[in-house]
C-alpha cells in the first residue's frame, strides 16, 4: 500500500455535475469524505475548479471474469464483463477518465476502498467519470472498446494558474478556539439551499406524489435538526479538549422517537463517541453535509463529459505525530507538498488567519496541508433499486408486535436510505419531515449472513402489527438522487407456543382399612397449576389446561389457581403404582405448549404381612477364633425389611419377669426364658426396647431375604430379633404384632476326658465303662499302637457297653470322649409353631448337640484261660518224620527220646493253628510242651502216631 493509497481510505473528494434533478440542486456539486482519525481541518475547504486544455492516454489492463488479461481490441459481447485497471507504476491516481465504446455498454467505477463496490454507473455516452481517485473500472453491455483516455492529479499539478475560485465552504459557526475563519450560518444554509430537492423524496413521501418543495423547505428541515447537532459541534471546537479527542454526554430532547411507535429515547444518554465521529456520521444527510461543510454546490454549468472539468479542495489539518495509520504512522501517509497543495496552502493563509488555531495544536500535532483534486464526469446513472430479502422476523416483548429485519444485497447504499411499510414512513420525523437513515451492516456470523458469505446490510422495522406486510426501500447516492423503490414482503413470525405448565402434586391418602387385603384405590391425586408469570416473547393469552392423569383427562379453562383432584388406580396392601400426569397449555390460537409430563409414585397405606415365627430357639453359629459368632437368618418375601434386636435382659425387664442369673428361678433351660418372652410379644410395643440393625432396610433377592449380623460369641442369654416389614411408602405393620424371633448362641463347653475301665467277664465279654454321666462314644482297636483319631466308633452309650467276646489270648483296646447332653430348642412340652425363618446350611438346628470331649486314656482288655491248654491229643507224628497239628497260642517246645530213654531238645517253635514241622528221624518218641502268650508251661505230652 503506497501513501497516496492509504490517504484515499481517510480523505476524498466525490463530485457530481447535474441540471433538472427533481432531488439535487443544479451545478456541480463536491462532497468530502473525511475519516474520524484523520480529525477535522482547522478552517473551511478552499475550493476552485478549472478545466485542463488536453486528455491522455490511460495505461490499461483489461481482464476477463476469470482475471486473464485480454489484449486489445477487447470485444464486450465476447469477453464481457470486463474489469479495467487503470494507471502506471507512479501510483497517481486518475482524477478524470473516459471509455471509448462502438457500442451500447454498460460502464461502472469502482471504489477500490470501498470493497470494489460501484460508486458511480454510466449506461449511455459520455462514458465519463470524475472523483479525487478513479483506479479501476467494469465494462459490460456490448461493444468493442477503442481507448480510455483522462486526467490525473499528477496533470492537474501542471495547470494550477487556471484554477477559479470559489467561496470557501465550511462549519456552520464564526471563529472558535479550535476553528478559524468561520462564516457562520449563513453560507451554510446557502448551500443547503444550493443542492435541495424540488420534491419530497421516499423518506416524506413512499408512494409519491413527491410533492414539490423549494430552497426554503430544505433548509427548514436543517434548521430542524439543529438541536441535535450544534452540542456535538459546540464540545468538539469550543471546549477545552482537541475536537478529535472531545466526547459529548448528549441530551436528547424529550419525546424523540427513534422511529414511530418505537420506545421513547431517555433524556439523557451518555455517548462514548468522539464527537468528530458523529458529525462525520450526521454528514450521510446531504442536506447535513452542505451545512457542516463537508459539501458544496458550485455555480457553474456542469459539464457535459465530454471534456474533462476539475474541482480543487485543500485545508489544513492538525496531523497527530504518533497516532498510526495500520502499520503506520499518520503523517507517513500524507504525501509530499506539490504545487498543487502549495497554491491551495497559499489561498488559505490568504482567506483566513490561522495562527491562534495553529498555536493551539502545537505539541504533539504537526499541520499539513492536504489537496485533493476530483474530476467531474458526465451525470451518473441514478442508483439501482436495492435488492432485498426478509428472514424471519421475531416478536417484541410485551408488546403485540413484530420486528422485521430487511436486508439489502449487494453494495451497501452509499448514501441514506428510505423505509416505509406500505404507505407508512418508518422514519423518525422531526418537525415534519423524516430523518434520514441509514443501512447499517449484518456482524460476521450473525444469523442473518447469507450462505455465500455475503454481509449484507440491514434495516429493521421494530413494531409491525400482527399480520402480513410489505416494505419498500430505495436507496440514495451522496448526493441524494433517490433510486426506484423495490419492494419486499413478509408475514408474522410463527407465534412460540406457551410455555409448558409446572404441575405441583400432592397425593391425598385414604383412610383404608389395615385388615382389607382387596385392592382398593389408596387416594387421590391433588394437581394444582398456576399460569406461568412470564410468557415467550409474541405468545397469545392461554386459553386452557388440559391435565391427563393415569389416563383421565380433564380440559378447564386457564385461570389463576387451578386445582384438580384425580382417583388412584386400585393397589393392592403394600404394593405402589406409578401415576402418570401430564400436563399442557393451549394458547388462544390452538397452539399447544410441549407437554409436562411427571410420575407420582403412589402407595398403598396398608402394610406387608408380617413374618410368622415361633417360639422355638434358633442358633447362630458357634464362636469363632475371634471370639465372634454369627447370626444368619433367611426368610421369604418380597418387600423391604427393618430388623431391631434385642437381648433377653431387657425384654424381660420391660415385661417384668425376674430371672436369676439370667435364667427363670428354677429353669436352667435358655428355651424356656425364651418361650416365655415370645409368649408375651404382644405386649412388646416400644421400640426403645429394641435396637435398629438394618439401616437402609433389607430386600429381597428372588423372594428370598437373608440378614446376617455378627454376635459375641461368649453370649449366654437369649437375643430377640423382631422382622418388621416396610412397604415402598415407608408403612409398617403394628410393630407388637411384628415376628418375634429367639435366637442363642450354641454352648461351646465340652467335658474333660472320662476315664475308661474295662473288665472281661468268664466267657470273655467285655465290660467298658467310661465313668460319665452322659453320653459316651467308644473307640476300639485290636492294635495298642493305633491312632486313636482314627480308631473307629465302635459304640455311643450312655453309662456302661459291653463289648461281645474275646478269644483266649486275645487283645483290644478302648478308648471313649463324652458329652454333655443336647440343648432344646423347645422347653420340654411345648408343642413347635411353624415358624418362615430359619438358619443357613451348617448352622445348627433344633436341639443342638454339645461339643465332644478330647479322646480318653487307652484301656486295653485280654481274655487269659485258668490254666495252660493241654496239648494232649493235639500232635501227631507222621510217616516221614512230621509233627503237626492245631494248637492254641504261644510256643511249643520239640524233645526226642532216646532208645535209652533220654529226652533231647529239638526246637522251640511258635504256635499255631497249623502248626507242622519236621524232626530229624530215628528217635523212639517225641514229646511237646506248650507255653503260653503269658510264659506259663503246660504239660510234657508225647506225640502219637497218626
Amino acid at each position: 500500500m503506497t501513501a497516496l493509497k492509504s490517504l484515499e481510505a481517510l480523505l476524498r473528494l466525490s463530485t457530481l455535475g447535474v441540471r433538472g434533478d427533481l432531488d439535487a440542486g443544479d451545478g456541480v456539486h463536491a462532497a468530502l469524505s473525511v475519516h474520524p482519525i484523520l480529525g477535522w481541518p482547522l478552517h473551511p475547504f478552499v475550493c476552485g475548479v478549472f478545466e485542463p486544455e488536453q486528455l491522455f492516454d490511460v495505461p490499461a489492463q483489461f481482464l476477463d471474469p476469470r482475471g486473464n488479461r485480454i489484449a486489445g481490441p477487447v470485444d464486450l459481447d465476447l469477453h464481457g464483463p470486463v474489469d479495467v485497471i487503470l494507471g502506471d507504476d507512479s501510483g497517481e491516481p486518475w482524477i478524470w477518465v473516459i471509455v471509448l465504446v462502438d457500442g451500447p455498454a454498460v460502464v461502472e467505477a469502482l471504489d477500490t476502498v470501498g470493497r470494489g463496490r460501484p460508486f458511480a454507473r454510466r449506461s449511455q455516452e459520455p462514458y465519463s467519470f470524475g472523483a479525487s481517485a478513479i483506479r479501476r473500472l467494469r465494462l459490460s453491455g456490448r461493444g468493442i472498446v477503442r481507448n480510455v483516455m483522462g486526467f490525473s492529479a499528477r496533470h492537474a499539478i501542471r495547470q494550477v494558474e487556471r484554477i477559479e475560485w470559489h467561496r470557501p465552504f465550511g462549519l456552520p459557526i464564526g471563529d472558535a478556539p479550535w476553528y478559524a475563519g468561520g462564516a457562520g450560518e449563513g453560507p451554510a444554509f446557502d448551500r443547503v439551499e444550493a443542492g435541495a430537492p424540488k420534491r419530497l423524496g421516499p423518506p416524506d413521501e413512499p408512494l409519491g406524489p413527491g410533492t414539490p418543495v423549494g430552497p426554503g423547505d430544505e433548509s427548514g428541515r436543517v434548521r430542524n435538526l439543529q438541536p441535535a447537532i450544534h452540542p456535538w459541534i459546540d464540545t468538539a471546537f469550543f471546549g477545552p479538549e482537541v475536537p478529535d479527542q472531545a466526547i459529548l454526554k448528549r441530551v436528547n430532547p424529550p419525546g424523540t422517537l427513534v422511529v414511530p411507535g418505537a420506545h421513547r429515547v431517555p433524556r439523557d444518554t451518555t455517548s462514548t463517541t468522539p464527537c468528530v465521529q458523529a458529525l462525520t456520521i450526521q454528514a450521510g444527510d446531504p442536506g447535513l453535509a452542505r451545512y457542516l461543510g463537508l459539501a458544496t454546490v458550485l455555480p457553474v454549468e456542469p459539464p457535459r463529459g465530454d471534456r474533462p472539468f476539475v474541482v480543487v479542495v485543500g485545508a489544513f489539518f492538525g496531523i497527530h505525530r504518533t497516532k498510526r495509520l495500520g502499520p503506520w504512522r499518520l503523517r507517513d501517509v500524507i504525501p509530499v507538498d506539490t504545487p498543487l497543495s502549495q497554491v491551495l496552502a497559499n489561498r488559505a493563509a490568504s482567506e483566513f488567519d490561522l495562527t491562534a488555531v495553529q498555536d493551539r495544536y502545537s505539541g504533539p500535532r504537526e499541520i499539513r496541508f492536504l489537496p485533493l483534486a476530483a474530476g467531474v464526469g458526465a451525470t451518473p446513472d441514478l442508483p439501482d433499486a436495492p435488492s432485498l430479502s426478509a428472514p424471519p422476523g421475531r416478536w417484541l416483548g410485551g408488546e403485540d408486535t413484530w420486528q422485521q429485519q430487511i436486508l439489502l444485497h449487494g453494495a451497501p447504499p452509499a448514501g441514506p436510505v428510505a423505509l416505509a411499510r406500505g404507505a407508512l414512513s418508518r422514519h423518525r420525523f422531526d418537525g415534519g419531515r423524516a430523518v434520514a437513515l441509514f443501512a447499517g451492516r449484518v456482524p460476521k456470523g450473525a444469523p442473518a449472513t447469507t450462505t455465500t458469505g455475503e454481509r449484507p446490510s440491514t434495516l429493521s422495522d421494530p413494531a409491525v402489527p400482527p399480520e402480513p406486510a410489505t416494505w419498500q426501500v430505495a436507496q440514495a447516492d451522496r448526493f441524494g438522487r433517490w433510486s426506484a423503490p423495490a419492494a419486499v414482503s413478509a408475514s408474522p413470525p410463527p407465534r412460540p407456543a406457551p410455555r409448558p405448565p409446572v404441575p405441583e402434586h400432592h397425593v391425598l391418602v385414604a383412610a383404608l382399612d389395615r385388615a382389607d387385603t382387596s385392592a382398593r384405590s389408596p387416594g387421590e391425586i391433588r394437581v394444582s397449576v398456576e399460569l406461568p408469570a412470564r410468557t415467550e416473547t409474541g405468545a397469545l393469552p392461554i386459553a386452557s389446561l388440559t391435565l391427563t392423569v393415569a389416563g383421565t383427562s380433564r380440559t378447564v379453562a386457564a385461570q389463576a389457581g387451578m386445582v384438580e383432584f384425580f382417583d388412584v388406580p386400585a393397589t393392592t396392601p403394600a404394593s405402589s403404582v406409578d401415576v402418570v400426569v401430564d400436563a399442557v397449555f393451549t394458547d388462544t390460537a390452538g397452539v399447544q405448549s410441549t407437554v409436562a409430563s411427571s410420575v407420582v409414585t403412589v402407595h398403598d397405606p396398608r402394610p406387608h404381612p408380617v413374618v410368622r415365627t415361633g417360639p422355638a430357639l434358633l442358633w447362630s453359629g458357634r464362636r469363632d477364633a475371634t471370639g465372634a459368632s454369627e447370626l444368619a437368618l433367611t426368610w421369604p418375601g418380597n418387600a423391604r425389611y427393618r430388623v431391631y434386636l434385642s437381648t433377653s435382659d431387657r425384654l424381660a425387664a420391660a415385661l417384668g419377669i425376674g430371672l436369676v442369673d439370667g435364667r427363670l428361678p428354677g429353669d436352667p433351660l435358655r428355651a424356656s426364658l425364651a418361650g416365655a418372652i415370645w409368649a408375651r410379644r404382644a405386649e412388646l410395643r416400644d421400640k426403645a426396647d429394641f435396637s435398629l440393625v438394618t439401616d437402609p432396610p433389607l430386600t429381597s433377592a428372588a423372594g428370598v431375604v437373608s440378614w446376617r449380623h455378627s454376635v459375641p460369641g461368649s453370649l449366654r442369654g437369649v437375643l430377640f430379633v423382631r422382622i418388621v416389614p416396610l412397604t415402598d411408602g415407608n408403612v409398617e405393620p403394628d410393630f407388637a404384632q411384628c415376628g418375634l424371633v429367639p435366637v442363642a448362641v450354641p454352648h461351646k463347653e465340652r467335658p474333660a476326658p472320662p476315664t475308661v475301665r474295662v473288665a472281661v467277664a468268664a466267657d470273655g465279654s467285655v465290660s467298658v465303662d467310661a465313668e460319665f454321666d452322659g453320653e459316651v462314644r467308644i473307640r476300639r482297636a485290636r492294635v495298642m499302637t493305633a491312632e486313636p483319631r482314627y480308631v473307629p466308633v465302635v459304640a455311643t452309650v450312655r453309662g456302661t457297653w459291653t463289648d461281645s467276646p474275646l478269644a483266649d489270648y486275645q487283645r483290644a483296646t478302648y478308648w471313649a470322649e463324652a458329652r454333655h447332653d443336647p440343648e432344646p430348642a423347645l422347653p420340654p412340652g411345648v408343642l413347635p409353631i411353624p415358624s418362615t425363618v430359619s438358619t443357613p446350611a451348617g448352622v445348627p438346628a433344633g436341639d443342638v448337640e454339645s461339643m465332644w470331649s478330647r479322646i480318653s486314656l487307652p484301656a486295653t482288655a485280654m481274655r487269659v484261660p485258668a490254666t495252660v491248654p493241654d496239648l494232649t491229643g493235639l500232635l501227631t507224628f507222621s510217616p516221614g518224620d512230621v509233627i503237626s497239628g492245631s494248637l492254641p497260642p504261644g510256643s511249643v517246645q520239640l524233645w526226642a527220646e532216646t532208645p535209652a530213654g533220654a529226652l533231647v531238645e529239638l526246637a522251640t517253635l511258635p504256635a499255631s493253628p497249623a502248626f507242622t514241622h519236621t524232626v530229624p528221624p530215628g528217635a523212639a518218641r517225641y514229646h511237646a510242651q506248650l507255653t503260653d502268650p503269658l510264659g506259663r508251661k503246660g504239660n510234657l505230652v508225647a506225640v502219637d502216631p497218626a
